[in-house]
């Protein structure tokens, strides 16, 4: 549905150590510009989106329709960037 960066490192299968010490194998990849959003780095693990980080100016309303996600039951922790 949208396009990875091929200059960036994707990873598939990534090795992830999470705070408690225990290992996972999870999927992180990044996607380029698109409608949504400018950037996007999502980690997919067990086939669901477990952490996602994008770069846009468009309104969670927007995101949720582009993607055909919800964000109803997840926390979104919006930050700005840049000066104003």
């Amino acid at each position: 549905m949208f396009k990875q960066i091929p200059e960036e490192t994707q990873y598939p299968n990534g090795k992830f150590q999470l705070k408690d010490g225990s290992i996972v194998y999870a999927d992180k990849l990044n996607y380029g510009e698109n409608d949504v959003f400018d950037y996007a780095s999502v980690i997919f693990f067990e086939g669901k989106i477990a952490h996602m980080q994008v770069d846009t100016d468009s309104s969670i309303e927007d995101i949720d329709m582009g993607l055909g996600v919800s964000f109803e039951n997840y926390t979104v922790e919006p930050y700005k960037f840049g000066s104003g």
